[in-house]
């Protein structure tokens, strides 16, 4: 009984039987400089309604870089001097945290409350999963359950006043360099000092949570409209937030939703705080000086709209300064002349390094900073010229938000790329963070601690007095190099996306080079675009009930381009300068002849045919499909874009005439009764006149059978007058059409029908006769289209070559899995084309896209495809009998002859399967005054001569090897013996030595690495390019790819002689061919092989072998 009694008292004097309160919790911190963290860390005990007190706030630090090292010790010395006062307070509660990187995410009585359930322990330390700094001290620690933590964590503990004094003072001295957690893991690894002071460790993570290595267990759920911290791992909701270590990124992400900066309902609760309201500020002269920083360090679009929008910018210019940088020659007249609109207005000085200068991107950048700082400016407001900032009010919104660095979110439009980063990875580069498409997609909208920011920021200059950001690292990127100096001075990066502030161009695929390359831009920079160059009435247009002027029946107008638009096509068409001089001979056309000719420039010529057509589709279309209801044709399509010229010198009027289109558009570019008098449009058949065409106004009306036409003579002009024409035609008649065409170019032959027997057959089932789609048969005026005669397909040498074709197709690609069934429609796009030539070719890659599924990316990767194959043909003199139109079109005739000769060029020896000779019949079609008229030519596939001369060839690159193997096996020892001696002097530098000629020392590719080399000097960065220590088929052809590539840079095109996969499936014959190759090309004296095999009779030493 009196043992009991003894518990209860000495419990009853350990722990004073009251309650806490509020009053007896202190938290305590440690910082010298109030960077924005300690900032963060303030505002979340505020939040909460924390007593707190700070240490250290002013004087210099001394404890180390304990960012990379140990260290710390300070921050120990620091509360000895502060906490001396409470050194005898048995009841007052001491809550260390550090500050920096730490928030609070819940209330004084929870955490009071949590402190309460770990009783009888009086210190509670924070725990993580590692041991720091000292890991030989994992194995003292007591083992822990698998979902606690067991190691101590210094960065914040919780314990009585009195406890905590004469712990942190049980050691004489420290040092303020030495670290602070090894000197309490010592405390807490001794036991009888663990006891005294009754110190545990919060293994379930209740009260603190160290986030390093320990992020994937934290999740984020709602409480009342508040976001919280959940633990899964320990399943406990913890109140201190401390992003230890590399973990600092995964607090500033956590910073954004919690300690009340995020709610479900009111979203973006900080952005409220702390906001600078100008507009209050009466005397515009008081307001903030704003340095603005223009950079134009690459050729970029729309860079007139740039300078404007930097001009309209709200706020009083005689409180702003202007620094421009301009790296790009392109731009320096463009920017000279806004340098001078600068000037003349209110500015408080304008500041212009040009091209001339030659200073670099970080230079430039690096000396905008330290003109603000020694002007002691307010501000400096950052904006590349690849932004768009088309909220005038945006530099009025940053300021009002009050931070350090914060960016207004910009995008590329209807793209994921913008001027922030979500997150990075451990090597610094860019990865996406949880949250970032909710933020570009304003699903999420306010502030956001970020990693990274470029192109467009706001620097407070209050920061830029005690702080100076770097960009120059020859390492890294200007803009990568000033967020990390941001970063690593525990600074942050805020974006905003309360509003839309504008957006970012994509100069990616600016081309300079073009007369007016910004017309061009359509499909890269549509938004823009459309701003320079649609009229700002064409959208009325779209309205429900919008109305049009109808100056005659079916006869539509209404805006479309802007006057700047027709400027810049009339430009770029003078400066072209090849009109056509209304000639009927047209070469441009198909058939060569135009009916009804005009002094006119197509648009493909200037390289804005594809571009029209998107044009057409987004802005004409629509309009078409409100007016002329019942007619859909998506894309619409345009046999013709042109812009015609009239000068009455040369065409002033054009004969009265029916367009063969379903509807037409001209657009006038030049102004009536000011560049030119007269003019206009009648159509006969309505006795209507239109006169005074409106510069970018678009006329619409239908082409065929009812508007019959004239354009009206010019009497004077002060310029050419010029309008673009377009003829669109309607799919279904296309259909119609072109099936007539090809059932008359039959039936003029007496051909009306063809029975199924007279189809060829293949392995793939029955060759079509003719399965081309209709629409490629199409024929305009003058147009010529070609066909076999259906008895063709019987001919038994088309049927050997057919199946020959085939089966080599099919075998060649069946590694990528591709079965051919027809060579029109699996070949006209190019993919399969591409994959071919990678298989015998594998060093070239021609496909940008997996498979191409647009038209346009279709188009892209046949032209691609056969401007490679005929450069080629042109280097071993093979005749080019197709064109990209003809393949495109599934031209069977044009892709036989295609095929034939890239069997030529790869050497294939299929091609010995072919029959001798192949001449088929072939039915040409050509319009002629709307006329079809036909006519049967004999086409020549295969001659004999052609095929005996490949053949010859053919053995003259192969006799010499296979004559030493087949026929003279007893010098092979004299040849090899003469090529090791080669190969080892070249490999001894890596100290490699090859025994003999054999598959296995060069099977994996290795040793053909080092050997070309040392033989060009190249210097290849080991595991980076290739497999050091290659373990599959896969690495070793890889690392045999690697060398070809590099011995076809040399100019040995040994593609020609070897495969790659006959190497690694250990073909010797090959492996004697690649190393005689290289003997001869880099060995002086190369006779000593060259005799030792002279004397075979059965080898012709020609001058024109490959291999001599």
């Amino acid at each position: 009984m009196i043992g009991q009694w003894f518990v209860l008292f000495l419990v009853g004097f350990l722990y004073p039987i009251y309650a806490i309160s509020n009053d007896d919790l202190l938290v305590v911190s440690v910082a010298t400089n109030e960077t924005d963290g300690y900032l963060r860390f303030i505002r979340s005990l505020n939040v909460y309604g924390y007593n707190h007190e700070t240490y250290g706030l002013g004087q210099p630090w001394k404890g180390g870089n304990i960012q990379f090292t140990a260290g710390g010790g300070q921050k120990i010395n620091f509360l000895r001097e502060n906490l001396v006062r409470y050194k005898d307070d048995t009841t007052k509660i001491i809550l260390f945290s550090d500050s920096y990187d730490v928030m609070f995410t819940q209330t004084p009585e929870n955490l009071l409350e949590k402190f309460e359930k770990f009783k009888p322990a009086r210190v509670i330390f924070g725990a993580e999963d590692f041991c720091w700094p000292d890991q030989n001290l994992e194995y003292e620690y007591p083992f822990v359950e698998s979902n606690e933590k067991r190691f101590l964590n210094s960065g914040g503990f919780i314990g009585y006043a009195s406890d905590i004094y004469e712990m942190i003072t049980s050691k004489e001295t420290i040092k303020d360099d030495e670290d602070d957690q090894l000197f309490y893991t010592k405390i807490f690894l001794d036991k009888n000092l663990r006891d005294k002071w009754s110190i545990v460790l919060d293994k379930k993570a209740d009260i603190f949570m160290n986030l390093n290595g320990a992020v994937d267990e934290i999740e984020l759920p709602l409480r009342n409209d508040e976001v919280y911290v959940h633990n899964s791992w320990t399943d406990s909701d913890p109140i201190v937030i401390h992003g230890n270590g590399p973990a600092k990124r995964s607090l500033n992400y956590l910073s954004n939703y919690i300690a009340r900066t995020w709610s479900s309902n009111a979203g973006c609760l900080q952005c409220k705080e702390n906001v600078i309201d100008l507009t209050k500020i009466d005397d515009q002269a008081q307001w903030p000086l704003v340095y603005i920083a223009a950079f134009i360090e690459y050729p970029t679009p729309f860079l007139e709209e740039y300078f404007e929008k930097i001009l309209n910018l709200t706020y009083p210019k005689n409180r702003l300064a202007i620094f421009i940088h301009n790296q790009v020659e392109y731009h320096k007249n463009l920017t000279d002349k806004y340098m001078s609109t600068f000037k003349e207005n209110e500015y408080k000085f304008v500041k212009y390094l040009s091209y001339d200068d030659d200073t670099t991107e970080g230079e430039a950048r690096q000396q905008a900073i330290t003109e603000c700082q020694e002007d002691n400016c307010d501000y400096l407001f950052v904006i590349d010229s690849v932004v768009q900032l088309d909220n005038p009010d945006t530099l009025l919104k940053l300021i009002s938000l009050n931070r350090t660095i914060l960016a207004p979110m910009l995008m590329r439009p209807e793209k994921t790329w913008s001027n922030f980063w979500g997150d990075y990875t451990e090597e610094g580069y860019y990865r996406r963070s949880p949250d970032y498409l909710d933020i570009i997609n304003y699903n999420k909208t306010g502030l956001f601690n970020v990693p990274h920011i470029s192109n467009c920021y706001l620097i407070n200059g209050t920061f830029l007095k005690k702080f100076t950001p770097q960009y120059i690292d020859p390492s890294t990127d200007p803009d990568v190099k000033f967020s990390q100096s941001i970063r690593d001075a525990g600074f942050f990066l805020y974006v905003n996306n309360e509003l839309t502030y504008g957006h970012l161009m994509d100069p990616d695929n600016f081309n300079t080079s073009l007369i007016i390359p910004e017309l061009y831009e359509i499909f890269t920079n549509f938004l823009d675009w459309k701003a320079r160059y649609i009229h700002p009435d064409y959208y009325k247009s779209l309205e429900p009930n919008a109305t049009f002027q109808q100056p005659c029946l079916d006869v539509f107008w209404f805006p479309v381009v802007t006057k700047r638009f027709t400027e810049d096509l009339v430009d770029l068409m003078e400066k072209f300068n090849r009109w056509s001089g209304s000639a009927h001979n047209d070469g441009r056309l198909a058939g060569g002849y135009e009916n009804v000719p005009t002094d006119d420039i197509h648009m493909a010529q200037v390289g804005l045919n594809d571009h029209w057509l998107y044009f057409l589709k987004e802005f004409i279309q629509p309009i078409q499909q409100k007016l002329y209801t019942g007619y859909f044709s998506d894309p619409p399509k345009a046999a013709l874009n042109f812009v015609v010229r009239y000068m009455p010198e040369y065409q002033y009027k054009l004969r009265p005439h029916h367009d063969a289109s379903t509807y037409t558009i001209n657009i006038a570019l030049n102004d009536a009764g000011k560049d030119y008098e007269g003019g206009g449009c009648r159509f006969l058949r309505y006795n209507c006149t239109i006169a005074g065409t409106r510069r970018g106004w678009t006329l619409m009306h239908p082409g065929r059978l009812t508007h019959f036409h004239e354009d009206i003579e010019m009497s004077t002009t002060t310029e050419s007058s010029s309008f673009i024409s377009n003829t669109l035609k309607r799919r279904q008649q296309k259909r119609q059409e072109a099936s007539k065409v090809l059932q008359e170019g039959i039936s003029s032959l007496h051909l009306s029908s063809i029975p199924n027997e007279q189809q060829a057959t293949h392995e793939g089932g029955i060759y079509p006769l003719f399965n081309i789609d209709p629409e490629s048969y199409l024929l305009e005026e003058g147009d010529e289209r070609s066909m076999l005669e259906p008895n063709s397909y019987n001919n038994p040498n088309f049927k050997q070559t057919i199946n020959v074709l085939f089966n080599w197709l099919n075998t060649s690609l069946s590694k990528n899995s591709i079965i051919i069934r027809s060579f029109e429609n699996d070949l006209y796009d190019g993919y399969i084309l591409a994959k071919l030539i990678e298989y015998y070719q594998p060093h070239v890659r021609l496909l940008l896209d997996d498979i191409p599924l647009s038209e346009e990316s279709k188009k892209k990767t046949l032209e691609r495809v056969l401007n490679y194959l005929e450069t080629r043909f042109s280097q071993q003199n093979l005749p080019v009998q197709w064109t990209f139109e003809q393949v495109y079109n599934r031209d069977l005739i044009c892709i036989l002859h295609l095929l034939l000769a890239c069997m030529q060029l790869f050497n294939v020896n299929a091609r010995y399967d072919l029959p001798k000779n192949l001449l088929l019949k072939v039915i040409v079609v050509k319009k002629i005054n709307g006329i079809l008229q036909t006519r049967i030519v004999n086409e020549c596939f295969i001659d004999d001569y052609e095929r005996e001369l490949a053949s010859e060839m053919s053995r003259k690159q192969g006799d010499l090897i296979d004559t030493l193997f087949d026929l003279a096996p007893d010098r092979l020892a004299g040849v090899e013996k003469i090529l090791l001696n080669f190969i080892n002097n070249q490999l001894n530098r890596y100290n490699i030595h090859v025994k003999q000629i054999d598959i296995e020392y060069f099977q994996d590719g290795l040793n053909l690495l080092y050997l070309i080399s040392n033989l060009e000097n190249y210097f290849i960065i080991l595991n980076k390019y290739y497999h050091k220590k290659p373990l599959t088929r896969e690495q070793s052809h890889a690392n045999i790819q690697l060398a070809f590539q590099l011995m076809n840079q040399a100019g040995i095109e040994i593609d020609q002689y070897c495969r790659i996969n006959d190497l690694i499936s250990g073909n010797q014959r090959t492996l004697y061919r690649l190393l005689f190759q290289l003997y001869l090309r880099y060995n002086k004296d190369s006779n000593n092989l060259l005799k030792s095999i002279s004397s075979l009779a059965s080898v012709r030493m020609d001058a024109d072998s490959p291999f001599l």
